[in-house]
């Protein structure tokens, strides 16, 4: 049987919204800018940053320009002065002084900033957005977490004891509830396939004449009538950290087998581990500009809250629907790893990522090879 990771294929990044206050040479993504690859303008020489004269862009200078005019004349000059302070307090807080000067030409400051701050950081990028108070830069770093889809089956769950079934049930819960995951009838690819996509093929293929095939894809529907219910109840349990860890002690020293043993283990930490974090605190799109400028786009990676669900199994038909079209989707416009992201301001403290998604991870994965044993 193929894992979860086997059936993903690693997807290719592909940028698609158009930066703000840059030019990309075609191909090129934000990660390129690590690198200092991919632009055709905003060059300029490492030891003399206020040396380069940044040459307008006209398509570009004509969205910053649409958006400032949005903006009250006041309340312009405020975000102005804003953009300036954000970059000065943050590069002291790195040891640096400011270089750039203000002038009254919006366009050009706010790309003097842009380009002096991103220069000053460290395994750290930056973004330029805008929302209805005007442009403000956030901090942005992406965890070293494998591109996999993280579904947790529990399809599994009718092999355990019964005590097992009851503390694995209010891990469930524990587990969605405080990590804001969804299960396959919530999920955007899942609930799609599973309201639209099941009946649709058992109809085709019963007009094709493949009984057997239509049969199938009936059956499915019914097996998922029944999972529904299982999750309904899930839903509606109510527990704790302090009740799972105590059932958890009690199973340890009843009689279960090894695996449940083990599974046991891995739940008791598990669950220490998410009463601290949410994993989807860390579900930023590195091409986010903000709420105004992402609705010009529709085009933008898979994002954390679509790669992890709790599925019922990742063996059947609906799950083949559900990772062909993922990959493709990933394919196509890329992936979005947990990522953490602050957004400036004049009082910004120095932005230090955690490890939660790697800690958190670590723990998914101790859990995925323990069921699928």
């Amino acid at each position: 049987m193929q894992t979860t990771k086997e059936k993903f294929k690693k997807a290719t990044r592909k940028s698609t919204t158009i930066d703000i206050v840059r030019e990309r040479k075609n191909g090129s993504t934000k990660r390129d800018r690590e690198k200092g690859e991919g632009f055709t303008s905003l060059q300029f020489p490492s030891h003399d940053i206020l040396a380069y004269v940044f040459e307008p862009i006209p398509l570009v200078a004509n969205q910053v320009e649409c958006l400032l005019d949005t903006l009250s004349r006041k309340k312009r000059k405020k975000n102005h002065k804003e953009l300036y302070l954000t970059v000065k307090n943050y590069l002291a807080v790195l040891g640096k002084e400011i270089q750039t000067t203000l002038t009254d030409n919006f366009l050009n400051d706010l790309n003097n900033l842009y380009a002096e701050l991103s220069k000053a950081l460290v395994n750290q990028m930056v973004n330029v957005c805008f929302d209805y108070d005007g442009f403000y830069f956030v901090l942005y770093s992406a965890h070293q977490v494998e591109s996999y889809f993280y579904h947790l089956l529990i399809c599994v769950i009718g092999t355990f004891s019964e005590p097992m079934q009851n503390l694995f049930r209010r891990f469930l819960h524990f587990f969605m509830s405080t990590q804001k995951i969804v299960s396959v009838f919530d999920h955007y690819y899942y609930g799609w396939v599973i309201d639209t996509v099941l009946e649709e093929q058992a109809e085709i293929c019963k007009a094709d004449g493949d009984e057997i095939l239509a049969n199938d894809y009936e059956q499915l529907i019914k097996t998922y009538d029944q999972v529904e219910l299982i999750f309904k109840e899930i839903n509606n349990i109510q527990t704790s950290r302090e009740e799972i860890i105590c059932l958890a002690n009690e199973l340890v020293i009843s009689k279960i087998d090894e695996k449940e043993y083990k599974i046991v283990e891995v739940i008791k930490n598990f669950v220490e581990l998410l009463a601290q974090d949410c994993i989807m605190n860390y579900d930023y799109n590195e091409e986010d500009c903000g709420e105004i400028l992402d609705s010009m786009f529709n085009n933008v990676p898979v994002g954390v809250h679509r790669i992890y669900a709790v599925i019922w199994d990742d063996n059947d038909m609906l799950s083949d629907e559900v990772f062909e079209m993922m990959n493709n989707e990933c394919g196509e416009f890329g992936i979005q790893m947990p990522t953490s992201y602050v957004r400036l301001n004049p009082q910004s403290k120095m932005f230090i990522p955690g490890d939660y998604p790697e800690r958190f991870t670590s723990n998914f994965m101790q859990l995925i090879d323990l069921l699928n044993a």
